[in-house]
């Protein structure tokens, strides 16, 4: 490395990460939401066209204190986005929204999911609010507060392309950085002052911080187009050595028919999910879904049939396998081998009718709190040679 200073790197690079985050959103406008009364019974989006809104004042509460299994539906108007571009609508609700477009389900928006593509078309969209939050995996959620949920409003804003994709680039190996640093006997990227030296540094952070000395300059004379140029050659830069592993990943969002909910509200949390994953389809093409769970279909086709048929178009053009055996993802310790045996016939029958003819080879229980002994037969004798979890370790 010939910086001169190569330890006031981090922290440019830190500055330059934040700069890079704050030019992605352009054009950010707040708009106007119109709210329905709280409904103690939910009621589909033909019947929400019917009811009466009133305008909604960011900072105001409704619902019951703490959440409960009520329904609130909203409305607003999106322009269209700029032709060649995209626009989003960001979403600052605390219940588990579910948008429509045309009467159909087009995303889900949540605390994992804070905004939503706007569609092509733009107009006016309806939103199915739950009263409620479960998703506890969101990262940055709030729990609802004894005045009930918060409405803090809602605005559009314009993605500028070339700064989103700089700054996936950048965060990658930025996070890199972050580990070689801490190995290297760095407590935090981010304090100012004395930092000890980098003797200590492997040359994989040598490489890396004389790339980013070229990426900050890059950004600072020639903004986001610049700074992704030369992070693709430092991404050739520093290839994976031969001895690591690959890895193949397939989106995947696992769902409790019922869990801490009635088994009405997962069949809206099925919904709210598919209309998410079909717009991630669409946003990339490399991106593929794995869907498990006869029974959630089925809930879906009823309750949305327009959204499956678009679950069958993906699973035609190979990007939605259905797999997992069972009707249901089942508990393995409370139904006897009588209720197994006959999830697994079911599942597997229903599968075949969406697979061609042909059963899943695969079991899928990735959050099953132990299993039972008769498990192994069941599935031999279903045609079931794979078995997948995530709790072998508990």
């Amino acid at each position: 490395m010939h910086t001169p200073l190569p330890n006031l790197i981090p922290q440019r690079i830190s500055r330059i990460r934040r700069e890079v985050a704050a030019a992605i959103w352009r054009k950010v406008r707040e708009i106007p939401v119109y709210g329905s009364p709280v409904l103690p019974e939910p009621v589909d989006e033909t019947a929400a066209r019917k009811l009466r809104y009133d305008l909604v004042t960011p900072g105001s509460h409704f619902g019951p204190a703490r959440g409960d299994w009520s329904q609130r539906w909203f409305t607003l108007t999106v322009d269209r986005p700029p032709r060649g571009g995209t626009r989003y609508l960001f979403w600052r609700c605390q219940g588990e929204t579910t948008a429509y477009y045309r009467g159909q389900p087009w995303a889900g928006l949540d605390g994992g999911h804070l905004y939503c593509r706007v569609p092509p078309g733009g107009g006016r969209l309806y939103l199915d609010c739950g009263t409620y939050q479960t998703g506890d995996w969101a990262f940055k959620r709030e729990d609802i507060s004894d005045y009930g949920l918060r409405f803090d409003g809602a605005h559009l804003a314009d993605r500028d392309e070339q700064s989103w994709q700089a700054h996936h680039d950048l965060e990658v190996l930025a996070q890199l950085m972050d580990r070689l640093l801490a190995q290297a006997g760095w407590k935090d990227v981010n304090v100012f002052g004395y930092q000890p030296d980098l003797v200590r540094a492997s040359p994989v952070l040598r490489r890396l911080l004389a790339g980013f000395e070229d990426a900050a300059t890059a950004w600072d004379a020639g903004g986001a187009v610049a700074l992704r140029g030369v992070l693709r050659e430092l991404f050739r830069a520093l290839p994976a050595e031969v001895w690591q592993p690959g890895a193949v990943m397939a989106g995947h969002s696992h769902l409790d028919l019922v869990f801490m909910w009635p088994e009405r509200e997962g069949e809206r949390k099925g919904v709210h999910t598919t209309a998410t994953m079909l717009q991630l389809t669409k946003a990339y093409p490399e991106f593929h879904v794995t869907w498990t769970q006869p029974a959630l279909l089925e809930a879906i086709r009823r309750r949305a049939p327009g959204l499956m048929r678009a679950v069958r178009q993906q699973v035609r053009a190979g990007r939605w396998e259905l797999t997992g055996g069972m009707e249901v993802e089942a508990e393995n310790h409370m139904p006897c081998g009588e209720a197994l045996a006959r999830s697994l016939i079911y599942g597997q029958r229903r599968l075949a009718e969406w697979r061609n003819g042909r059963p899943s080879t695969v079991v899928w229980l990735p959050d099953c709190f132990g299993f039972t002994a008769c498990l192994p037969q069941l599935m031999v004798q279903t045609g079931l040679t794979g078995f997948l979890s995530g709790k072998m370790g508990w």
